[in-house]
């Protein structure tokens, strides 16, 4: 048993690792561990999917972090706190555009969305690496 997982972790460091001159000892311990392609093409792509779905889940999560760490440091920096009084340019009413609930409510819409697409693509990359693991390969 133990050499059998043996097997399949260097078949794993071969796919990851693979060289054009050594695609015959991949076939090799395929042969041996009796793995079908259809098998390895259903882990590759499960592989493939995973990843994905952990990589949009990380964009979603920097995506929410900097639309509300952008909006809340545009309100708390010394630039708006020093032009916000000044009524010779046109920034009070853009602070005050950015302070109306309209926007506010728009910008914390958004970042619950990407924050909730980011739960859901994450959890759909767990789905996918236990998938993996339960085909044993």
């Amino acid at each position: 048993m133990n050499n059998n997982l043996d097997e399949k972790e260097l078949l794993d460091f071969y796919e990851r690792h693979l060289f054009e001159d050594r695609k015959d000892n991949l076939s090799e311990i395929r042969k041996r561990l009796s793995i079908s392609e259809e098998t390895v093409k259903t882990c590759k792509k499960l592989r493939r999917k995973m990843r994905i779905c952990y990589g949009i889940s990380c964009a979603s999560f920097l995506f929410a972090l900097l639309i509300f760490g952008g909006y809340r440091y545009l309100l708390m920096s010394d630039f708006t706190r020093t032009y916000a009084l000044s009524a010779t340019t046109v920034l009070p009413r853009l602070i005050l555009d950015i302070q109306s609930p309209e926007t506010v409510s728009t910008i914390f819409t958004i970042a619950i969305t990407a924050l909730a697409a980011g739960i859901c693509f994450l959890a759909a990359g767990f789905l996918f690496s236990r998938k993996r693991k339960k085909k044993n390969f």
